[in-house]
Parts: C-alpha cells; structure tokens; sequence
C-alpha cells in the first residue's frame, strides 16, 4: 500500500464515545498489531480479531482519522479512574510513587498506527492532543513502555529511563515516564512538546523530587543528551549534507505547535545517533 503522508480533510483527533467505537478500535489494533506486525498484544483474542484488555473499560481511547478511516489510535489512563494492571504496577514500580495521589498519575499505552500513514503527522497531532488533556487534568507524570527499537522515539518526545526493564507477551519492554510540569527538561532534550507545555503553569517540584527519588534516572538522561549533542557536533562537521530524521519523529517536530520544519537543526536518525556515538568513543582512544 503507498504511503499518505498529507492528511485528508475532515481528519480530526476524536475520542470513542460507546462500545460500537470501541470495537471498531480495537479490531484497528488487531489488524495493525496482528495482521501488519505479526505482533503478539497483551490482549489478543485471534477468535474475535480484536486486541482488548481490562483496562480499555475504564480508560480514554483516542484516535487521528475521519469518517471512512482510522489511521491512529492510542490509550490514555487517568490513576484516579482506572486501576494499573499489577503487572504493570510492579514494571513501573509505582509504589515509589506513593507520596502522589492517583489523580496525579496517567499511562499512555495501546498505540498503533496504520502502514498506510506511518511517518505521517498522524503521531504528532494525536501526541500534542494527549499532552493537552493530561496537562488540563493536572497530571504531573504520564507512563508510558516501548520496545528497545522506539526507545529515542520516546526520549526526545520528553520521556525518560528511571527503573529496569520488564518482559510482557509481545518481548522486552522499556518502562519510561515524563514529568508533565519539567519544562526545563523537556527544553533540554529539544521535545516537540517544548512549546505546548510552556502555555501551562508548571512547577519544578515533581522533578526535585525524582532527582532525589530515582538518582540514576539523572545519569541515564545526561547519557541522552550527551548523545544527541555529540550527534549534533557532528552534523556541524559535514557542511552541505542533509539532515536526517527518522520519519515519524522528524514530522513530529514538524507539525506539532511551535514545532520546527523539515529542515531544522537538532533532529536525527538512530544510525547517525550510532555513527557519532562511535566516533566520540574512537576520539577518546
């Protein structure tokens, strides 16, 4: 199928009203997790076609399409409202959390996106609207795993490493969470959410108090922006070569609010990321 990387018109971030939407998410994911990725969800049922868990039931489920198509979905869980999956309560080790109530709490999970539109603005328009609602519910941090593959994805969106990873049905997973109120973090690793999240009032508590709560999450992230850094000195190197990005973040950076265009400085793919973190290593030798 080709690849769409103009969104039609009428295309809107929308939110499923009753079980006919439902269902009709839930076999989207099936058919991208499934049938696309020959994945295994947590939540597969091959005799219904559907991908669902538990936790659908009490959660927001949101999706980027129009009238005929669906083209991205994803789940988003308030503490206050939905109980974390004890699996994931352990993964995500929450009960380092206690000091804050559920209601400060949310889990960003159950993403999928159709082959159709992947590396299209599908991800950053249904991304900005995620961070708005969590940001007007006065969430102060969003959880959220990935697979080892989508790990930088996640980090330049804001994101960081705190704790070990975990397995689930579908392989090894990354569990990982954004302080909703760290702006200055979230200037540092350059996120597309930067600018979204200066328009709101934010405190520099939450991130005080994971410093002192998870030291070695500090150490992690110094290690992504040293990174990034490194991949940014080395572009500067090579005058007259185009920039590169991987597809669906570099549109992220590029449709989200305040977002820089295609050919911004400060947005690169994993191999370049791997090249310059070679190069750095060789110069120390």
């Amino acid at each position: 199928m080709a690849k769409a990387r103009k969104l039609p018109q009428g295309t809107s971030v929308q939110m499923a009203q009753n079980d006919v939407d439902r269902i009709r998410l839930y076999r989207f994911r099936y058919s991208v997790l499934v049938e696309e990725l020959e994945d295994n969800p947590p939540g597969r049922d091959d005799k219904n076609m559907i991908v669902r868990e538990a936790i659908d039931d009490t959660s927001t489920i949101l999706y980027l399409g129009t009238d005929q198509e669906i083209m991205r979905t994803l789940r988003l869980s308030y503490g206050m409202v939905t109980p974390v999956p004890p699996p994931l309560y352990k993964g995500y080790e929450l009960a380092r959390f206690s000091e804050y109530a559920d209601a400060d709490l949310s889990l960003t999970s159950a993403w999928a996106i159709s082959d159709r539109w992947r590396g299209s603005p599908a991800l950053s328009i249904l991304f900005a609207a995620v961070y708005k609602m969590s940001k007007e519910r006065n969430i102060r941090f969003d959880f959220c795993h990935c697979p080892p593959a989508q790990l930088q994805l996640f980090q330049r969106l804001g994101y960081r490493r705190y704790t070990s990873n975990f397995a689930n049905e579908a392989g090894l997973m990354m569990p990982m969470v954004m302080l909703m109120d760290d702006v200055r973090h979230l200037k540092r690793v350059k996120s597309p959410l930067f600018r979204i999240a200066c328009k709101y009032e934010n405190s520099s508590a939450t991130a005080v108090w994971f410093s002192r709560q998870f030291p070695e999450a500090n150490q992690a992230t110094a290690l992504a922006i040293a990174r990034a850094a490194a991949l940014q000195h080395s572009a500067a190197a090579r005058p007259g070569r185009p920039r590169r990005q991987a597809g669906d973040l570099g549109l992220l950076r590029a449709h989200l609010p305040g977002g820089r265009g295609a050919d911004s400085p400060g947005r690169y793919g994993q191999r370049d990321v791997h090249s310059a973190v070679r190069r750095r290593r060789s110069a120390r030798r």
